[in-house]
This record gives C-alpha cells, structure tokens and sequence, in this order.
C-alpha cells in the first residue's frame, strides 16, 4: 500500500483555456488575411463540432471533412506557436508529433496515419500539430528524384489529410527569400489539393517594437515558471533597451535558447560562485523550496556567447560588461 500513488480529487479542476493568445503572438500587428481567415476557419469548426456533438450529431463522415491549415516559413518565426495558440483559442486539446520521429518507408507512414486518424476517432475534439512535413509535401526533395517509396508515402500521407475528423495543423520549414507562389509551386499536387489555407510566416526581422515583444513574451513565461523574479525581468527588458540590443536579429527559438542559457549560468553560480535563488512558499506560509533564478548578468553572458558563435560574420558585436548595474533595492 505504500507504493500506491495518492489522487486528491480537491486538485482537479476545469481546463483553463488561454483563449488571448493567439492575439499576443508577436506577429498580430501583422495579421495577413490567411492568418485571420486561419482563425476564423478554426473558431467556427471548432464551435461547430461542439454544437453537433451536444445535439448527439457525429461529426466524423459529415459533408466538412478534416480542416487542414499549413503553417510554412523558416525556423523560429512562429509557426507552431500559430498552432498551439489557434487550439488554446478554440479551447482544442491539441496532439502535437514531429515528423522526424517517423520513419521516410511507406509501412511506418501507413502506420502513423492509421494511429493518428485513431487519435481523432477516440478523442473527437482534439486538433492534431504535425511539424516538419517538408519531406512528404515538397515534390522537390531528394533532387526531384521521386522514388516509389517516396511515392506510396505521400499515399499514406494523403489518407490521413483525408480521414482525420478533426482539424489538422501542417508545418513546414522553406527558403526565406523563396517567393510565395514557388513555395506553393513545390508543393506536392496530392497534397496541395488537400490543404484549405496556407499560411506564410516570412523572417521578418524582429526590430524595434515586435523585437521587445519577442523578448518580452519570453521572459513572463520564464517569470511565471519562477525563474526569474518579476523586478529583474524588467531590468532585464531595461537593459535590453538601453544597450541596443533590441536592434540585433534573433529569432523566438533563439531568444528562448538565451534565457534557458542563462538560468543554466544561474544554476552554476549556486554551486560555484553567487547565489541567486529564491525561496518558493506554499499555501501554508511555509519554504516550499529554494530556486534558482538568472538576472541581467546571466542573459548578458549568454548572448555574447550566442553572437560569438555566429562568426566574424555575424552583424552583431559584444558589448558591455558582465557588471549587473542594478539599482538599489533590486530583488534578487
């Protein structure tokens, strides 16, 4: 009896939907009309399924079949965060599987769209995110050397697209300065055929104020985590801002790479050197547990250590000291 795990039904409550977020991504300023009709398109199916399913009506089968949305653009500027954001909107579960997981043989991706079609029999509201399909949808791959394998795949892959009952999110990674209608050109007919929307999510360079809400939106995920407190996330942003730094190219994937740098370089100077943690309570009042947490000098480091790896060719350059500078009666 001592081995058996303890439920308190007091802890289980309703799913708590971020229903804001897609309207936080960093792009919003600049919703292109895919984007918006993107979001519609999921809204709808997805408030229309929730009406069917409490008037007793399947949806699977029904005249809509699966919505099927393609995310593409190069890595970090927020296709899959689109997604996640989308579902939370919808308030979707949403079942999220990345493609290099899967073996390229027609057997494994036969097997993968009959469990992923399964998905959508056994949990009827849930949205499925599948990353990285730059393999099966782009007819240019492999030299345009198609083989028979390459071939049967995209038929498994095509089955999927046809029998999910749910709404399917595809993302894909392409050449930045590619055009859109070449992107839409390489796409495989099969495929493209079975896509209602396309949505291009360009590298844009983030600048100005779309560079500080990247940053910004960041570091509260960070801050809610307990990893930084609140104080020195602002220093954080202060000191971004001063020091130009807000005027060097880094996309969302790396701005969270330099954060989780830095609460790494935290960790270090709780063993080695500083001491930089905090003490987290519980409901009671009592020490719950100590935490680490990072501030100014750490995010300094790990972007100099982020733009030193870059080259003589980076169009970046260090600058300043690791000295924190902090104003009296900053927060540890």
């Amino acid at each position: 009896m001592d081995n058996l795990a303890r439920l308190h039904l007091d802890n289980i409550g309703s799913v708590g939907w971020d229903t804001y977020a897609f309207g936080r991504l960093s792009q919003h300023e600049h919703i292109s009309p895919s984007k918006d009709i993107a979001r519609r398109l999921v809204l709808g199916r997805a408030a229309k399924d929730r009406k069917n399913r409490a008037m007793g009506i399947n949806s699977v089968g029904n005249d809509d079949g699966p919505l099927v949305l393609h995310f593409h653009g190069p890595p970090g500027t927020g296709k899959s965060a689109a997604a996640v954001a989308l579902a939370e909107a919808a308030q979707l579960p949403l079942y999220r599987v990345r493609i290099s997981d899967v073996p390229h043989i027609p057997l494994e991706t036969r097997k993968f769209a009959l469990s992923m079609i399964e998905v959508g029999l056994t949990w009827p509201d849930c949205a499925l995110l599948i990353e990285g399909v730059d393999y099966w949808i782009d007819r240019t791959k492999g030299g345009g050397n198609r083989t028979h394998w390459h071939t049967d795949s995209v038929y498994q892959f095509v089955n999927l697209l046809e029998n999910y009952p749910g709404i399917i999110f595809m993302t894909s990674t392409t050449d930045s300065v590619t055009s859109e209608t070449n992107r839409l050109r390489g796409i495989d007919p099969a495929i493209r055929s079975k896509i209602q929307v396309s949505v291009a999510f360009d590298m844009f360079k983030y600048w100005g104020d779309t560079q500080e809400q990247v940053w910004r939106e960041n570091l509260t995920k960070w801050t809610a985590e307990g990893k930084i407190s609140k104080y020195n996330s602002e220093h954080v942003m202060r000191e971004l801002r001063a020091g130009s730094w807000l005027a060097r190219y880094v996309n969302g994937h790396e701005v969270n790479k330099v954060l989780k740098t830095a609460w790494q370089l935290a960790e270090y100077d709780d063993v080695f050197e500083d001491h930089d943690m905090t003490r987290v309570y519980d409901v009671e009042g009592n020490t719950a547990a100590i935490q680490t947490t990072f501030r100014w000098k750490h995010v300094k480091m790990a972007l100099d250590a982020e733009f030193d790896g870059r080259g003589a060719d980076s169009d970046v350059d260090s600058m300043g000291s690791y000295d924190d500078n902090r104003p009296d009666g900053e927060d540890d």
